[in-house]
């Protein structure tokens, strides 16, 4: 016949019921942490959007504008002002009958003389500002400011065009150039004495043109440097043209 070791059984049963009891409640507990757990908002750190710098900049219209062009004082170049006396070279003069023309300033008139002496004939034009001049007076002071004449003369434009055939000039130097297409020589330096239409001591600026029959001379007469303007007489020589 079977016995029960009784209390051994008892003891047995109740590690077995504490067992169960602690499983229990350690379930309990584990279940209660779990909904607690559940219903509050994790402690782990959401992945805060890490909008790092990473965040592709919206194009921020970054002011790399293309700078407006900066209208620097240099933009417009200034009409340099050429300080010209009075170069507008409005007026117009014509010889037909050599065949040539030029150009001079507002201010300026004409005045053309023909003479005729041992089978010469010279042609004169005064350019004066003067209104009270009427004629030109031969071998006589030059009562205007630039002197042309038509040279009636059988010397050659090469010979015409050394410095020996102006003696009336002081310090001369002659310079080979070109005026409207046309060889010509320049000549300066100081009328002298022998000058006939030149007050002595005035700067002398010559140019001698050649032309097909006869030369052309364009002279400054005036009295003093003071009244002579170098610009206003190139401007004048550089407008001369030719139809023959």
């Amino acid at each position: 016949m079977y016995t029960i070791n009784m209390p051994t059984d008892i003891t047995r049963l109740r590690l077995i019921a504490a067992a169960i009891f602690i499983l229990l409640l350690l379930a309990v507990i584990g279940i209660g942490s779990y909904e607690r757990n559940k219903n509050q908002p994790s402690s782990t750190p959401t992945p805060s959007l890490v909008v790092s710098a990473s965040v592709t900049p919206s194009p921020t219209a970054t002011t790399s504008e293309t700078p407006a062009p900066t209208t620097s004082a240099s933009a417009t170049p200034t009409a340099t002002a050429t300080s010209s006396p009075s170069t507008d070279l409005s007026q117009t003069y014509t010889n037909t009958t050599h065949g040539f023309s030029f150009h001079y300033p507002t201010g300026y008139r004409t005045v053309q003389s023909l003479y005729s002496t041992d089978n010469q004939t010279q042609e004169y034009v005064l350019l004066t500002t003067d209104p009270t001049v009427n004629f030109i007076q031969p071998n006589a002071r030059c009562n205007g400011t630039y002197l042309l004449s038509v040279v009636d003369t059988t010397t050659s434009l090469a010979d015409l065009g050394k410095p020996g055939s102006w003696p009336f000039v002081d310090g001369v130097q002659v310079t080979q150039t070109t005026v409207g297409g046309h060889v010509a020589y320049r000549i300066t330096g100081t009328y002298n004495a022998q000058a006939v239409s030149a007050t002595v001591g005035a700067p002398a600026r010559i140019t001698l043109i050649a032309n097909t029959d006869k030369p052309i001379q364009f002279s400054t007469c005036v009295a003093t440097p003071a009244e002579l303007s170098t610009t206003e007489y190139d401007a004048i020589v550089g407008s001369f043209s030719f139809t023959k």
